[in-house]
This record gives C-alpha cells, structure tokens and sequence, in this order.
C-alpha cells in the first residue's frame, strides 16, 4: 500500500513539476506550420517560407506529428492545454520507466527525482519537440524489456520519425540492445526493417541530412543552448561514471546496453547542455538494473515527506501558464496592412512569425545549421548585422529588408538611434522599453 500511494504521489508530482507555461521560443513557427497543414498547405513541411533570408530553402525536418498535434491542442484548449500536453507527456515517459523496471518504489522516486534536477536547465523551458524523444525512448527501453512486443519497434520508428530529430536514437539503442544483449537472426531482421521504417515520413532518407548538419556545424559556438554545460554538472556526469563502474565491480555484474547507451548520452551531454536531461533520462533504468531490490524504510519515508514539499514548491509554475512574457511587446497595430522585410531579433522569429503572418523576417530558430553562401550560420549573419559590424547596412539592402524590428539598446540601435539613422536610411518609427521599430526611408 505505501509503495502505490509513493508511486501515486510521485507521478502527480511529476505532472505538476511540468505542467510550465509555454517559454518555447520556437513555439510560433511550430504552431503556424502546423496550422497550415490542417489546412491543406504542406509547403512549410519542405520549403522556407517565412523567411526572406535563405527564401525558399528546401529543409527536410520530422516533425508533422508534432506541428499539427500543437496546432490541434491551441486551438481547442490554448496555452493550458499544451502545458497539460507537454506535462502528461513527461509523465507517461517517467511512469514508463517506473512500470518497466523492479524495485523500490521509494528508490526510483529518488532517482528520478535527481534525474530531473539535473536536467531542469533544460526541462524547465516547457513542452517542446525534444519532450516527445523521451517518450519514445522510454517507449523503446519497454519493449525491449519484453522480447514479444519487439515487433512494435518499425511502427515506434515511423512515428517517432515524423515527430521529432532525436529519431536517430531510436536505431542506437536498438543496435547496442543487439551487439551486447541479444544477437540473434530475428533482432537483427527487425533492426534493418526498423531502420527503414524511419523512412516512411515526407522526406524518405533525406530526414538524416539535418540530422548529419547539426552534428557538423558548431552550434556551440553560436547558441546557448548547445555550449557545454558548466563545471558542476561536467563533474556530476563524470562522477556518476564512476559511481556506476564502481556498483558493477562490487555486484559483479555485467554492463548492458543502457550502460553503454548512457556513455553516449554522457559525452553528448558533456558537449551540449541540450542533451543533459537525455542523459540523465536514461541514468535513471541503468541504475534500476544494478540495484533493483534496495529496500529501506528509512527511504519510503523520506520520499513520502519531501515529495509532497516539492510539489508544493513547485505548484508556483501554474501561476505562470497563461504568460508568453518571454517574447516581445509587439505593436500589432503598427504592423496592421502592412506587408514586407523585417530584420528581426533572431529568439523572436518563432514568435513573429506566427502573431505577423503577412510580413516576413529575416532569422528564426529553424535557421542555425542551415548552408549560405558565405559558408557562415544564419545566426553569426544576424549577429554580424545586430552588432554593427562593417557592411551590416549593405546586407540588409541586399535582401531587401523594409523594417528593423529589436530590442533598444543593442549595438544595431545605437548606431541607429538620435538620428544618425537617417545618413543609413532608417528612421524610427516606434520604441517602447523592449522593442523598437525602424523603417527604410
């Protein structure tokens, strides 16, 4: 009876922990896409059509089961209803993992209690595509645990490949689970029609190009996102290696899969911070195969006191659901029939796009890996143009931008500012404390 009612505590604890208002920043491209899918347009499936930077670039990126299951979700139930999608999903996915592996119910409270603070720099900015590659994982994990359902995993893969990028995991983990667990004729039959199976999406192999770009361009170096985490949690990674090494010493037990799979997502993790929950996600079963029986009152009672704590804490991010404070005040009258090219803030874009769909704008979060001519990121672009550097002017006429749309402040509005706009041939046309408008004479 105390195990069910931890279990119980816990997983309603984990829903309201991520039960976050929307802080996505590509949230409004996603949206608009998947939108104009519902209504018969597909072109934002293939082509760059928000955009007159890089305009009409043909971009293979799964990601139709997600864009229209949002798009369907804010418009029946709005922001509350993607917090409550994005909640569930993190749920179920932890409530797999609970169901798939034995042991103290207290025990793996903890553990996934831990798991999630290490991964809250990243789990703590809401329900995005990369929540859904958890429940595929701990989808995956599952039916490996259980050899008859191993057949489920082509149609795993399919749908997994039209929802979001981290499909490529999907083929790893099965390929390690065959290599150290089970080599078998009929693993590895399923492995190749598994693999093909992720080909069933609008791109066919295509959808392995983006993948392959963002490996190769340094991201790190250019968004937040993807830098290296700091010191603490580089040290926590590499501790919890050793931790584990030394468990499987002491019990004599040999490392599966999950081991291996962990060194993976440990050295991803190490290279971006993105990837820390992914880590820490799967760190949670590798421990649950060492130390599956752990019992101790001492820990049912201390899960039982300090998950009802957290929860309370953490009931704060309700509060929140219905605030999009992290975008712009934008003017929307201004912009009202009006049409054209506006160099925008690039965390921005995602928003603007959706809230101005007759304009169009120069960089948003789809852009970063994405090839130009001058063999730089969209992103350093914007940065060259944000910061004034030499010949910032000449490419925002060279692609015809009508509007400058950013924060006051930055080195681009200095130099834009008391009217020394003008000698460029901009005039300000609207500020305000978090944005400023200037327009092409």
């Amino acid at each position: 009876m105390i195990s069910k009612i931890i279990s119980l505590l816990f997983l309603l604890t984990i829903f309201l922990i991520f039960f976050l208002p929307i802080k996505d920043t590509d949230f409004g491209w996603h949206y608009r896409c998947g939108n104009e899918i519902l209504n018969g347009d597909t072109t934002c499936l293939y082509q760059n059509t928000y955009t007159y930077y890089l305009e009409g670039y043909k971009w293979a990126y799964p990601r139709l089961i997600y864009d229209t299951s949002l798009s369907l979700v804010y418009d029946h139930f709005g922001p509350v209803g993607v917090s409550f999608l994005g909640a569930s999903i993190m749920t179920i996915s932890f409530c797999l993992v609970l169901i798939t592996f034995s042991g103290s119910s207290a025990l793996k409270a903890i553990l996934i209690s831990l798991s999630i603070l290490g991964g809250w720099s990243i789990y703590n900015l809401g329900y995005r595509s990369q929540s859904t590659s958890f429940l595929f994982l701990a989808m995956e994990i599952l039916i490996l645990r259980k050899p008859k359902l191993i057949w489920l995993l082509p149609v795993l893969f399919a749908v997994w490949a039209n929802t979001h990028p981290g499909f490529f995991l999907g083929p790893i983990v099965f390929a390690l689970y065959i290599f150290i667990e089970k080599r078998s004729l009929k693993n590895i039959i399923i492995f190749i029609i598994s693999c093909f199976a992720t080909f069933i999406n609008p791109y066919g192999w295509k959808i392995y190009e983006e993948v392959f770009r963002h490996f190769f361009t340094p991201l790190n170096t250019l968004i937040a996102e993807w830098v290296a985490p700091g010191t603490n949690q580089i040290l926590a990674i590499i501790g919890s290696f050793i931790f584990l090494t030394i468990l499987l010493i002491k019990k004599r037990v040999k490392p599966g899969y999950l081991f291996f799979l962990a060194i993976i997502f440990g050295i991803m993790a190490i290279s971006a911070r993105r990837n820390l929950p992914l880590y820490y996600f799967v760190l949670v079963p590798v421990f649950l195969e060492i130390i599956p029986v752990f019992t101790n009152e001492i820990m049912n009672i201390f899960a039982i006191s300090i998950l009802p704590i957290i929860c309370l804490i953490l009931l704060i991010n309700t509060a929140q659901i219905t605030n999009l404070g992290i975008y712009p005040d934008i003017p929307i009258d201004y912009f009202k029939n009006k049409s054209g090219n506006v160099f925008n803030t690039y965390e921005w874009g995602g928003f603007l796009i959706w809230k101005l769909p007759n304009m169009k704008f120069f960089v948003d979060g789809r852009m970063p890996a994405w090839p130009t001519e001058n063999h730089k990121s969209p992103y350093t672009v914007f940065l060259e143009i944000l910061q004034a550097r030499p010949g910032w002017n000449e490419t925002l006429q060279k692609y015809n931008t009508n509007y400058i749309f950013i924060a006051p402040g930055t080195f681009l509005d200095l130099e834009l500012k008391n009217n020394q706009g003008l000698k460029y041939g901009w005039n300000e046309e609207y500020r305000s404390q978090t944005t400023v408008i200037y327009k092409k004479i």
